[in-house]
Protein backbone atom coordinates (compact mmCIF):
# COMPACT_ATOMS: atom_id res chain seq x y z
CA UNK A 1 0.00 0.00 0.00
CA UNK A 2 3.04 2.47 1.04
CA UNK A 3 4.98 1.37 -2.44
CA UNK A 4 1.29 2.03 -4.51
CA UNK A 5 0.92 5.90 -2.69
CA UNK A 6 4.36 6.70 -3.36
CA UNK A 7 4.21 5.70 -6.81
CA UNK A 8 0.83 7.51 -7.51
CA UNK A 9 2.49 10.43 -5.61
CA UNK A 10 5.17 9.75 -7.97
CA UNK A 11 3.58 10.29 -10.97
CA UNK A 12 1.81 13.22 -9.97
CA UNK A 13 5.29 15.00 -9.39
CA UNK A 14 6.79 13.80 -12.62
CA UNK A 15 3.66 14.94 -14.96
CA UNK A 16 2.56 17.66 -13.39
CA UNK A 17 2.32 20.45 -15.38
CA UNK A 18 1.70 22.95 -13.02
CA UNK A 19 4.81 23.40 -11.42
CA UNK A 20 8.65 23.52 -13.32
CA UNK A 21 9.76 20.02 -11.90
CA UNK A 22 7.09 18.52 -13.68
CA UNK A 23 5.73 17.59 -16.77
CA UNK A 24 7.98 19.81 -19.34
CA UNK A 25 11.30 19.08 -16.99
CA UNK A 26 10.27 15.40 -17.03
CA UNK A 27 9.84 14.97 -21.34
CA UNK A 28 12.96 17.32 -22.15
CA UNK A 29 15.13 15.09 -19.61
CA UNK A 30 13.37 11.73 -20.86
CA UNK A 31 14.18 11.99 -24.78
CA UNK A 32 17.41 13.75 -23.98
CA UNK A 33 18.44 10.83 -22.25
CA UNK A 34 16.99 8.13 -24.11
CA UNK A 35 19.04 10.06 -26.88
CA UNK A 36 22.18 9.69 -25.41
CA UNK A 37 21.84 6.16 -24.46
CA UNK A 38 21.04 5.02 -28.20
CA UNK A 39 24.35 7.02 -28.69
CA UNK A 40 26.70 5.16 -26.17
CA UNK A 41 25.66 1.79 -27.80
CA UNK A 42 25.96 2.77 -31.15
CA UNK A 43 29.18 4.44 -30.16
CA UNK A 44 30.26 0.69 -28.51
CA UNK A 45 29.61 -0.92 -31.95
CA UNK A 46 31.36 1.70 -34.10
CA UNK A 47 34.20 1.19 -31.51
CA UNK A 48 34.55 -2.21 -31.40
CA UNK A 49 33.94 -2.77 -34.93
CA UNK A 50 31.04 -5.02 -34.93
CA UNK A 51 28.01 -5.32 -37.37
CA UNK A 52 28.08 -1.44 -38.87
CA UNK A 53 30.48 -2.01 -40.64
CA UNK A 54 29.30 -4.32 -43.52
CA UNK A 55 25.88 -1.66 -43.71
CA UNK A 56 28.04 1.51 -43.47
CA UNK A 57 30.34 0.52 -46.42
CA UNK A 58 27.73 -0.67 -48.37
CA UNK A 59 25.59 2.20 -48.35
CA UNK A 60 28.52 4.03 -49.26
CA UNK A 61 29.31 1.70 -52.42
CA UNK A 62 25.62 2.16 -53.11
CA UNK A 63 25.91 6.02 -53.14
CA UNK A 64 29.05 6.62 -55.38
CA UNK A 65 27.45 5.72 -58.63
CA UNK A 66 25.01 8.81 -58.08
CA UNK A 67 27.56 11.08 -58.71
CA UNK A 68 27.39 13.26 -61.41
CA UNK A 69 27.96 17.27 -62.24
CA UNK A 70 24.11 18.33 -61.26
CA UNK A 71 23.96 16.26 -57.96
CA UNK A 72 27.26 17.00 -56.95
CA UNK A 73 26.20 20.73 -57.74
CA UNK A 74 23.20 20.74 -55.70
CA UNK A 75 24.72 18.50 -52.66
CA UNK A 76 27.66 20.73 -52.50
CA UNK A 77 25.42 23.61 -51.28
CA UNK A 78 23.52 21.52 -48.71
CA UNK A 79 26.77 20.67 -47.33
CA UNK A 80 27.98 24.29 -47.14
CA UNK A 81 24.73 25.00 -45.20
CA UNK A 82 26.14 23.32 -42.32
CA UNK A 83 30.00 23.90 -42.44
CA UNK A 84 31.79 25.68 -40.15
CA UNK A 85 31.77 29.31 -41.82
CA UNK A 86 28.00 29.18 -42.28
CA UNK A 87 27.45 28.01 -38.81
CA UNK A 88 29.50 30.44 -37.23
CA UNK A 89 27.55 33.30 -39.40
CA UNK A 90 24.59 31.96 -38.48
CA UNK A 91 25.14 31.86 -35.13
CA UNK A 92 26.51 35.40 -35.01
CA UNK A 93 23.31 36.88 -37.21
CA UNK A 94 20.57 34.59 -34.20
CA UNK A 95 22.32 35.83 -31.23
CA UNK A 96 22.38 39.95 -32.77
CA UNK A 97 18.79 39.08 -33.97
CA UNK A 98 17.72 37.85 -30.07
CA UNK A 99 19.86 40.65 -28.55
CA UNK A 100 18.24 43.81 -30.69
CA UNK A 101 14.54 42.19 -29.25
CA UNK A 102 15.93 42.37 -25.92
CA UNK A 103 15.73 38.42 -25.23
CA UNK A 104 18.89 37.96 -23.16
CA UNK A 105 17.76 34.73 -21.86
CA UNK A 106 17.03 32.87 -25.28
CA UNK A 107 20.34 34.79 -26.47
CA UNK A 108 22.56 33.16 -22.91
CA UNK A 109 20.77 29.47 -23.53
CA UNK A 110 20.86 29.48 -27.49
CA UNK A 111 25.16 30.62 -27.03
CA UNK A 112 25.71 27.79 -24.55
CA UNK A 113 24.07 25.19 -26.50
CA UNK A 114 25.85 26.06 -29.37
CA UNK A 115 28.81 25.71 -27.57
CA UNK A 116 28.55 23.12 -25.71
CA UNK A 117 27.23 20.65 -28.37
CA UNK A 118 30.39 21.93 -30.47
CA UNK A 119 32.67 21.34 -27.89
CA UNK A 120 30.65 17.75 -27.38
CA UNK A 121 31.56 17.29 -31.22
CA UNK A 122 35.18 17.59 -30.53
CA UNK A 123 35.67 15.31 -27.25
CA UNK A 124 33.47 12.35 -29.03
CA UNK A 125 35.51 12.27 -32.41
CA UNK A 126 38.85 12.17 -30.44
CA UNK A 127 37.50 9.54 -27.81
CA UNK A 128 36.31 7.38 -30.27
CA UNK A 129 39.08 8.08 -33.27
CA UNK A 130 36.88 6.19 -36.23
CA UNK A 131 39.04 6.96 -39.30
CA UNK A 132 36.88 8.42 -42.18
CA UNK A 133 35.69 6.12 -45.13
CA UNK A 134 38.01 4.41 -47.51
CA UNK A 135 40.14 6.64 -49.85
CA UNK A 136 38.58 5.37 -52.98
CA UNK A 137 34.97 6.39 -51.46
CA UNK A 138 36.22 10.18 -50.86
CA UNK A 139 35.21 12.62 -53.30
CA UNK A 140 36.26 15.64 -51.18
CA UNK A 141 39.37 15.15 -48.31
CA UNK A 142 38.60 15.82 -44.60
CA UNK A 143 41.26 15.71 -42.19
CA UNK A 144 39.55 14.70 -38.87
CA UNK A 145 38.07 11.61 -37.50
CA UNK A 146 34.83 10.41 -38.93
CA UNK A 147 32.64 9.70 -35.76
CA UNK A 148 30.37 11.23 -34.92
CA UNK A 149 29.64 13.62 -38.06
CA UNK A 150 30.22 17.41 -37.03
CA UNK A 151 27.96 19.04 -40.24
CA UNK A 152 25.32 16.58 -38.93
CA UNK A 153 24.93 17.80 -35.59
CA UNK A 154 25.74 21.54 -36.15
CA UNK A 155 22.62 21.04 -38.74
CA UNK A 156 20.21 19.41 -35.80
CA UNK A 157 21.47 22.05 -33.09
CA UNK A 158 21.55 25.19 -34.92
CA UNK A 159 18.78 24.55 -37.48
CA UNK A 160 16.49 23.13 -34.84
CA UNK A 161 16.87 26.26 -32.45
CA UNK A 162 16.07 28.11 -35.50
CA UNK A 163 13.38 26.22 -36.13
CA UNK A 164 11.92 26.67 -32.49
CA UNK A 165 12.34 30.46 -32.80
CA UNK A 166 10.21 30.21 -36.11
CA UNK A 167 7.53 28.44 -34.30
CA UNK A 168 6.91 30.43 -31.58
CA UNK A 169 6.73 32.97 -33.98
CA UNK A 170 4.41 31.73 -36.15
CA UNK A 171 0.30 31.98 -35.38
CA UNK A 172 -1.06 29.55 -37.76
CA UNK A 173 -0.37 25.96 -37.16
CA UNK A 174 0.13 25.31 -41.32
CA UNK A 175 2.91 27.61 -40.83
CA UNK A 176 4.73 25.82 -37.63
CA UNK A 177 4.20 22.75 -39.60
CA UNK A 178 5.65 23.84 -42.57
CA UNK A 179 8.60 25.01 -40.54
CA UNK A 180 8.98 21.50 -38.77
CA UNK A 181 8.81 19.91 -42.35
CA UNK A 182 11.81 22.28 -43.80
CA UNK A 183 13.50 21.06 -40.29
CA UNK A 184 13.35 17.13 -40.45
CA UNK A 185 14.18 17.58 -44.82
CA UNK A 186 16.79 20.26 -44.61
CA UNK A 187 18.60 17.84 -41.88
CA UNK A 188 18.17 14.72 -44.09
CA UNK A 189 19.97 15.94 -47.11
CA UNK A 190 22.76 17.48 -44.86
CA UNK A 191 22.92 13.94 -43.33
CA UNK A 192 23.24 12.29 -47.20
CA UNK A 193 25.73 15.12 -48.58
CA UNK A 194 28.24 13.88 -46.40
CA UNK A 195 27.35 10.66 -47.48
CA UNK A 196 27.44 11.29 -51.22
CA UNK A 197 31.01 13.28 -50.61
CA UNK A 198 32.17 9.93 -48.76
CA UNK A 199 33.48 11.53 -45.98
CA UNK A 200 30.52 10.28 -43.55
CA UNK A 201 28.98 6.77 -42.80
CA UNK A 202 25.77 6.11 -42.13
CA UNK A 203 26.00 5.45 -38.37
CA UNK A 204 28.16 8.73 -38.13
CA UNK A 205 25.19 10.69 -39.32
CA UNK A 206 22.72 8.42 -36.93
CA UNK A 207 25.12 9.24 -33.60
CA UNK A 208 25.16 13.15 -34.52
CA UNK A 209 21.22 12.86 -34.78
CA UNK A 210 21.04 11.12 -31.43
CA UNK A 211 23.51 13.42 -29.53
CA UNK A 212 22.09 16.28 -31.50
CA UNK A 213 18.65 15.89 -30.46
CA UNK A 214 19.83 15.15 -26.83
CA UNK A 215 21.01 18.80 -27.15
CA UNK A 216 18.20 20.14 -28.46
CA UNK A 217 15.60 18.79 -26.29
CA UNK A 218 17.84 20.32 -23.18
CA UNK A 219 17.95 23.28 -25.13
CA UNK A 220 14.15 24.06 -25.33
CA UNK A 221 13.45 22.64 -22.22
CA UNK A 222 15.37 25.30 -20.53
CA UNK A 223 13.35 27.99 -22.73
CA UNK A 224 10.25 26.39 -22.45
CA UNK A 225 10.44 25.87 -18.34
CA UNK A 226 11.09 29.40 -18.69
CA UNK A 227 8.24 30.65 -21.11
CA UNK A 228 5.75 28.87 -19.14
CA UNK A 229 6.79 29.32 -14.81
CA UNK A 230 8.68 32.76 -15.80
CA UNK A 231 11.78 31.27 -13.61
CA UNK A 232 13.88 34.06 -14.73
CA UNK A 233 11.26 36.47 -14.10
CA UNK A 234 9.27 38.07 -17.22
CA UNK A 235 12.48 37.13 -19.69
CA UNK A 236 10.48 34.92 -21.77
CA UNK A 237 10.37 34.70 -25.83
CA UNK A 238 8.84 37.23 -27.44
CA UNK A 239 8.01 36.15 -31.00
CA UNK A 240 9.58 38.22 -33.96
CA UNK A 241 9.48 38.37 -37.56
CA UNK A 242 12.79 39.36 -37.81
CA UNK A 243 13.69 35.42 -36.99
CA UNK A 244 12.30 34.64 -40.30
CA UNK A 245 15.29 36.22 -41.63
CA UNK A 246 17.72 33.27 -40.91
CA UNK A 247 16.78 30.51 -42.93
CA UNK A 248 17.19 33.60 -46.08
CA UNK A 249 20.66 34.24 -45.17
CA UNK A 250 21.73 31.12 -44.38
CA UNK A 251 20.62 29.93 -48.46
CA UNK A 252 22.48 33.03 -49.48
CA UNK A 253 25.67 32.49 -47.48
CA UNK A 254 25.85 28.80 -48.40
CA UNK A 255 24.98 29.84 -52.20
CA UNK A 256 28.07 32.32 -52.05
CA UNK A 257 29.89 29.56 -50.59
CA UNK A 258 29.36 26.63 -52.51
CA UNK A 259 30.00 28.19 -56.12
CA UNK A 260 33.91 28.54 -55.11
CA UNK A 261 33.67 24.44 -53.88
CA UNK A 262 32.50 23.79 -57.25
CA UNK A 263 35.31 25.59 -59.02
CA UNK A 264 37.87 23.30 -56.91
CA UNK A 265 36.48 19.99 -57.60
CA UNK A 266 35.59 20.59 -61.37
Amino acid sequence: MLIYQYMRKLKKWLLSAKKPIGLYLTLGLSFALIGLLYFAELSEHVSLHRTWDTFDNTVLQSIKPWRNPYSTLFFSFITFLANSQTAIFLSALTILLCLYTKQYFTTLIFAIGLLGSGESIFWLKNLIGRQRPDIALQFITENSFSFPSGHMLTATVLFGLITYLLIRSSKKLWSKAINILGYIITVSLVGFSRMYFGVHYPSDILGSALVGGSWLSVIITALELNNHYHIFGAKVFKPSKLFFLLPIAAFLFSLLLHSTFIQTVS
